[in-house]
């Protein structure tokens, strides 16, 4: 299955959250339906840690949204730039949510922490990446496409580094 590969190593900063929106949720009533939709706003979404990165973020932002993120958590690690000018739209539509996370020791894994505990519950999946990564299957399908139907390959990635009952919720 070559045409994974690519894929694969991003996976370590995929974390599988919320219930799931289709197969599970066929077999509630309507009502209850319903509800897992409403937990689980939204399929996929990304979050990231950056300081000073302005140049980059609407290229990265826009990229993301063409291979299907729906929304895009931020973490400003004491940025001087003016990355809130760049930001101005994605604040004002919700696509982005900013939080001032201010230099610290090690920033990235506690900023990651947050976001997970903030938005888990309303994600399917969030993808943990930095700035200079870029998120897309190679196969060239929107990832949520993708991730909706995990086939062998992911199941059995993520019993590798996961017991399968921390892996699949």
């Amino acid at each position: 299955m070559p045409s994974f590969r690519l894929l694969i190593p991003a996976l370590f900063a995929l974390a599988l959250c919320g219930a799931p929106m289709s197969a599970s949720a066929q077999s509630f009533s309507d009502t209850q339906r319903g509800d897992i939709e409403t937990i689980v706003r939204n399929y996929l979404n990304v979050c990231a840690i950056y300081r000073n990165e302005a140049a980059h973020l609407r290229e990265w932002i826009e990229f993301h949204r063409i291979v299907g993120a729906e929304r895009i958590f931020l973490y400003d690690n004491g940025s001087s730039d003016e990355h809130f000018e760049v930001l101005a739209p994605y604040l004002e539509d919700g696509t982005v949510v900013v939080y001032d996370w201010p230099s610290r020791d090690r920033p990235q894994e506690p900023a990651y922490d947050d976001c997970l505990a903030r938005h888990g519950p309303e994600s399917r999946w969030i993808a943990f990446i930095d700035l200079d990564e870029y998120l897309f299957s190679p196969l060239l399908q929107p990832l949520p496409e993708i991730l909706r139907e995990p086939t062998h390959w992911l199941m059995s990635y993520f019993e590798k580094f996961f017991e399968p009952s921390v892996a699949m919720g």
